[in-house]
């Protein structure tokens, strides 16, 4: 039987971004003493064959990914022990084996949604390797669908009492300013009473490390969208509101190599960011109080 390969499935330019997230886990996996394990990351690099530790040689990129699938772990595992019954959408997934990692809690519905061709590549992956046994409550779904176009969220079909959670990880900054403004405030209409989970890379990221990034030159991809202040979110819809924020910079200082001699810039370079998306803006003025303090 032949091997999956992004070939086969006519994935070239930005679709190949799929392996560098992939690459890093699996590096950091590997490693001697590595801040999180990924054996169904592993399992897809080798299903693929290809060079992990080449394709994450381009250390900030990597350390970048590494950081960011650290904080992203904790945060959904805290809203999953906050929420032990909830529906989870992952956009823009690529290879992303976060389901497979977070603690399994009384019931969670985890729907991974990219565009076709991805979602293709997933499934041959996922049905080479061996299936294990139904854990608890748990349901697992991939969805083919192009994020910008907001038919997908008519199927996904909905349960009234669990809590929702988006995550939008590596994807924004590829869509135009004014997709993403789209994309937030559907997901707020749509998902009301939920949470989303987003990576944002600086203006200065864009236009600077957009061009001189060996990872991503390969690719051929362009960056579209930069942020500065997620409050600049917030100023998008009453209903969205701040709940926490971080800066994979922080993580490790020692992995960045000269940058961790920069901290100001090291910090500045992207963030997770954390918004509640309430039902009302008069729900969200009565929480107002109840913010919980920003992680620098």
């Amino acid at each position: 039987m032949d091997r999956p390969s992004l070939s086969a499935h006519g994935l070239s330019g930005v679709c190949e971004t799929l392996l560098i997230p992939l690459a890093a886990r699996v590096v950091e996996s590997e490693s001697d003493a590595p801040a999180f394990r990924d054996p169904r990351g592993v399992a897809f690099a080798r299903l693929l064959d290809f060079d992990a530790a080449n394709v994450a040689r381009d250390r900030w990129n990597k350390v970048g990914c590494q950081a960011r699938t650290v904080i992203l772990d904790a945060a959904v595992n805290d809203f999953l022990q906050r929420n032990p019954r909830a529906t989870v959408i992952n956009l823009g997934a690529g290879l992303c084996t976060r389901y497979w990692r977070v603690e399994s809690r009384e019931s969670l519905r985890w729907f991974d949604v990219d565009l076709p061709s991805v979602i293709a590549l997933k499934r041959e992956l996922l049905a080479s390797i061996a299936s294990e046994p139904p854990d608890g409550g748990r349901q697992y779904a991939t969805l083919e669908a192009d994020v910008t176009d907001h038919a997908w969220m008519g199927q996904i079909p909905r349960v009234a009492d669990e809590p929702v959670l988006v995550i939008a990880e590596g994807l924004l900054m590829y869509l135009d300013p004014e997709e993403v403004q789209r994309l937030i405030i559907g997901v707020t209409d749509r998902y009301a009473g939920g949470e989303l989970l987003m990576e944002a890379w600086s203006p200065f990221v864009r236009r600077v490390w957009g061009t001189i990034s060996p990872a991503l030159r390969r690719t051929g991809v362009s960056l579209h969208w930069g942020l500065d202040n997620p409050q600049t979110i917030e100023a998008w819809d009453q209903r969205i509101r701040l709940i926490n924020e971080w800066r994979p910079g922080d993580w490790e200082p020692q992995r960045w190599g000269l940058l961790r001699y920069a901290p100001p810039l090291r910090r500045s370079l992207t963030k997770v960011i954390h918004f509640g998306l309430a039902v009302s803006a008069l729900r969200l003025a009565a929480s107002a109080s109840e913010r919980p303090t920003q992680t620098a």
